[in-house]
């Protein structure tokens, strides 16, 4: 399994009360799939599964607002 389809599994069973398909390019946060806390528990599971660290200032929109996005954040930590 790819990483996007392993972030979208992780927000539709984990995060998600209702029947929303979660596509690779929709925004998360206007689509109302992540608040703040819901934010925290995405960044523990990337964290885990991945080995990354994730630091306070690259908490910012342009790195988690899609699922492409979230993929190319963390093959950039990864890289680093």
């Amino acid at each position: 399994m790819d990483k996007a389809q392993e972030i979208i599994n992780f927000i539709e069973e984990e995060m998600l009360d209702d029947d929303i398909e979660i596509k690779n390019d929709m925004s998360l946060f206007r689509g109302r799939v992540l608040d703040s806390l819901k934010m925290a528990r995405l960044i523990s599971f990337l964290e885990r599964t991945y080995g990354i660290k994730v630091k306070m200032m690259d908490i910012i929109y342009e790195n988690f607002d899609t699922i492409n996005n979230m993929v190319d954040y963390v093959d950039r930590k990864k890289e680093s």
